[in-house]
């Protein structure tokens, strides 16, 4: 589904209604087309990055070597059973070319269960969320799942409860005044920015302004760089002081701390 995170929400509610369970077995494994993806609304995490593909590509070996991994958990949509956790698992295989059947659990719940249930599990071979996923996650569930309790989207994502309490205000602020639908395509910092009455450049220098753009760079190093940087962090060091002396000069100083270059120094 291509839809916002409400219409695909919507739909497989109507859907579920008009098509329950087909049969009271519950399958413990299945061929990977009958597998389904929403990540709309069971995918918390934000685009794949370094870390993810790496991790993908660890999974893929376990496969390759003959061997199948956690199972993933599955949940009945109406049109079939849809994936809710395990998207890195079903992406090794994929990546793999496995053609066998793939174990699952079936998750027995509401809608607004097993989305909130995809935010919450962490098997032993999953990713850890960054925090910034997890900010993400709270967000989706508070808009998604407004019956779901403030305790209960902290225990699904640890988010701080003062946190989700706000997410709720500007939520309820943003739905009265353009829409579901434009609320729950929103990610969190635009949500709040929103709703502060801030625009993109206006805030230039504000926390909020650092935060985005110190992520912005974040994501570019991790591009380029991978975990290079922090293997030697001598050499990083090093590598930043040839690159700018000012830089340096200027990161050493917001720290805190007196640098001296090596080359500088008289014996």
């Amino acid at each position: 589904m291509t839809d916002g995170f409400y219409a695909t929400k919507q739909a497989v509610e109507a859907s579920i209604a008009a098509n329950p369970i087909p049969t009271p077995k519950k399958p413990t494994k299945l061929p990977p087309s009958q597998i389904l993806f929403m990540t709309e609304l069971f995918q918390h995490r934000l685009e794949k990055g370094w870390e993810s593909d790496k991790h993908i590509a660890t999974l893929k070996r376990v496969v390759k070597g003959g061997d199948t991994l956690e199972p993933l958990t599955v949940f009945w949509t109406g049109t079939g059973w849809t994936c809710i956790d395990g998207h890195h698992r079903a992406d090794a295989y994929e990546a793999a070319d496995f053609k066998g059947r793939i174990p699952v659990t079936v998750f027995d719940g509401s809608l607004d269960e097993a989305i909130t249930h995809a935010a919450m599990t962490n098997s032993r071979d999953k990713l850890p969320m960054k925090p910034e996923e997890k900010t993400h996650a709270a967000w989706r569930l508070t808009v998604l799942t407004p019956d779901v309790s403030i305790n209960d989207v902290h225990k699904a994502t640890t988010v701080a409860k003062s946190r989700i309490s706000d997410m709720r205000k500007v939520r309820d602020f943003i739905i009265d005044n353009h829409g579901k639908e434009y609320a729950a395509d929103l990610r969190w910092r635009e949500a709040w920015s929103l709703w502060k009455g801030a625009h993109k450049d206006d805030d230039v220098g504000s926390d909020d302004w650092v935060e985005r753009e110190a992520q912005k760079l974040a994501e570019r190093l991790r591009k380029t760089f991978g975990k290079e940087l922090e293997r030697n962090p001598e050499v990083t060091w090093r590598a930043l002081d040839m690159y700018s002396p000012n830089l340096v000069e200027r990161i050493s100083k917001w720290l805190g701390v007196d640098w001296v270059n090596p080359e500088e120094l008289e014996f």
